[in-house]
């Protein structure tokens, strides 16, 4: 169970997307204290997803190669769904005001997050096995580096700027762009393309876009649920 409370959105130090920061108000939920795994991902029935390299086989690792729909589709089978954006960032920073739920030192970052430094710089590819690095101040595993999440929210690069809800934002209800829907992709991975394995892709701010039926090695998901 994430607590309600307010908490400041994005980051005047990061990327354009990023600005400016702003307070946000969340009301308490559930969220998985790990990312979806091959082996809960294999129960579901109606779901799919890819192959590929750098794909992960173990039950407790990760699922990768799942785009959105599908990753949409495993939630609401279990009576979930995914995070908003605003709760994920939310429940990563776990009261941080910091780039990290820890703070600001990246030097602590392999305590916490499998990426670069801990992967492919010496030689191992792929995502771990969840929750095989310390938990943040509320119990949550790999929310830096492993895989990146998908969540709930369309992306627009000036979100923060143009949608300003104070309570439970959920984002943009409709793509820029109806053929090419864009949602937003979040926590960083452990390698891979666009630096998400680097110390600057896996901060808690950190915004990434992909098309909602993209099935990648770098991307997976875990759920929410609301509290009644």
């Amino acid at each position: 169970i994430i607590p309600e409370g307010e908490f400041l959105m994005g980051s005047d130090f990061g990327s354009e997307d990023e600005l400016p920061d702003h307070l946000v108000f969340i009301k308490s939920f559930y969220l998985d204290k790990y990312e979806v795994t091959n082996i809960k991902f294999n129960r579901c029935l109606i779901c799919e997803r890819g192959s590929g390299g750098f794909d992960t086989s173990e039950p407790e690792s990760p699922v990768v190669y799942v785009d959105w729909l599908n990753a949409d589709a495993f939630c609401k089978s279990q009576n979930k769904r995914l995070p908003t954006e605003a709760e994920w960032e939310y429940a990563a920073r776990a009261g941080s005001k910091g780039r990290y739920s820890f703070g600001e030192d990246p030097k602590l970052l392999e305590k916490f997050a499998w990426f670069e430094k801990n992967t492919v710089d010496v030689g191992l590819w792929g995502a771990k096995k969840v929750g095989s690095k310390k938990a943040n101040q509320w119990g949550l595993f790999d929310l830096h580096g492993n895989v990146m999440e998908w969540v709930q929210n369309y992306y627009k690069s000036d979100y923060f700027a143009s949608v300003r809800q104070q309570k439970n934002p959920i984002g943009p209800l409709s793509p820029l762009n109806k053929k090419y829907p864009l949602r937003v992709v979040r926590g960083g991975a452990w390698g891979g393309i666009n630096n998400a394995g680097s110390p600057e892709g896996v901060r808690v701010s950190k915004r990434y876009s992909y098309v909602e039926w993209t099935r990648s090695f770098q991307i997976g998901f875990r759920c929410a649920m609301d509290i009644n």
